[in-house]
């Protein structure tokens, strides 16, 4: 049997020290969100749109104390992780009692769909914030005062995790848009805002693209592209479109609307390939990793 050297804790210093700044600053965006949720809640107007969004942004909250919880625990004062699991309860309260308002005239059933999808979409913010590459700035476009403190960067990560609309997100970093801009500083924010948010988008496509059955992936062009460019030759590649997987191109330019589906195996390969094993590695990973989250080991 080959002994295989483990690593020395001196070869690990450098990987420490990454792990150490993206957890620092993923538990800075996270409080900046938090706190952004609020100040958004106590703008919006009564009536069943409000309520609607409230319950949103709620959910959005109650996630992120989740995830605040899970990062902190056994690492800050006691009673830190508490108040952080108070408010945890106190979103998931919120959000049951303001949904059953704004769905009075729905079925219990139907409002427990209505609660889950809101808690979906909660958790769906912080996957895109997870999927997400950071890209450079221009220095031409933003004020250099944004620039150098990463202050853009800090907006861009909370919009997603708020699962902010690319017309929200774009309010939130107009004012650091240089007035010189091309096109004017509104149209680079929502160019801005609609590249993250597609961007993120299309980088949790590709992470699913990693799951069991899926064969290729297909780049379709999407219903206003009008203009050729590099995306006709993605979605002309191989003469099908169909890229293996992990070897997805990224978007080639700015408010790119193109698409990803996946190529699957039919139903009945799958199976053949489920009960032949090919799967089992994969089903282990998932199940280990919801039993972690249900604190079973």
């Amino acid at each position: 049997m080959t002994l295989v050297a483990q690593p020395s804790p001196k070869e690990f210093q450098p990987y420490r020290k990454v792990q150490a700044t993206a957890e620092h600053d993923l538990r800075l965006v996270l409080e900046t969100t938090a706190k952004a949720i609020q100040a958004r809640v106590r703008t919006l107007k009564p009536g069943i749109g409000g309520q609607i969004r409230k319950a949103q942004l709620i959910a959005t909250l109650g996630a992120i104390r989740r995830m605040q919880r899970e990062m902190w625990i056994n690492r800050v004062n006691p009673r830190v992780t508490r108040g952080v699991v108070d408010a945890e309860k106190a979103a998931e309260s919120a959000i049951e009692a303001m949904t059953r308002v704004a769905y009075a005239a729905l079925s219990d059933q139907a409002a427990e769909v209505l609660i889950r999808g809101l808690r979906l979409a909660a958790e769906s913010g912080l996957k895109s914030d997870a999927a997400r590459k950071r890209r450079d700035l221009s220095s031409r476009v933003y004020k250099q005062i944004a620039f150098h403190n990463d202050r853009i960067e800090h907006l861009i990560r909370s919009g997603l995790i708020s699962n902010l609309s690319a017309k929200e997100l774009a309010g939130s970093v107009y004012e650091y848009v240089s007035p010189t801009t091309p096109g004017g500083a509104s149209y680079a924010a929502m160019r801005l805002a609609r590249t993250e948010i597609n961007n993120a988008f299309h980088e949790r496509q590709l992470a699913g693209a990693n799951r069991p059955g899926v064969k290729a992936v297909q780049w379709n062009l999407s219903g206003s592209h009008r203009v050729p460019d590099l995306c006709n030759v993605y979605a002309s590649h191989g003469g099908n479109g169909h890229w293996a997987v992990g070897n997805v191109p990224d978007k080639p330019h700015p408010q790119c609307f193109c698409y990803l589906t996946y190529i699957t195996q039919s139903p009945d390969a799958f199976a053949k390939a489920l009960s032949n094993g090919d799967f089992d590695e994969e089903i282990d990973r998932r199940t280990k990793a919801n039993l972690a989250r249900l604190g079973v080991r």
